[in-house]
């Protein structure tokens, strides 16, 4: 896959994403045992969309910032900013 196709993948919105091409987070299997470079082909070839899965019939978008913050670093600033409101 060359980068102007994970771009194009990257760059689909949430509400405009076909539900049925979502894969469930449950059904995909990650094979320790194998490099990074083929663990990721692996899940290229398990999804059709690595940016995005289902999670309990919820729709979850996977994004990445350069801010170096960890998921709940994020999540706590989010719910302090709404808090504020």
């Amino acid at each position: 896959m060359t980068i102007t196709e994970f771009e194009m993948l990257k760059s689909i919105s949430i509400d405009s994403i076909d539900r049925d091409t979502i894969q469930n987070i449950n059904s995909i299997d990650i094979d320790t045992s194998l490099s990074i470079e083929e663990r990721y082909k692996n899940l290229l070839k398990q999804t059709r969309n690595p940016y995005f899965f289902r999670c309990n019939g919820t729709i979850v978008k996977v994004e990445f910032t350069d801010n170096n913050l960890s998921l709940q670093e994020a999540l706590t600033d989010t719910l302090i900013r709404k808090k504020s409101r």
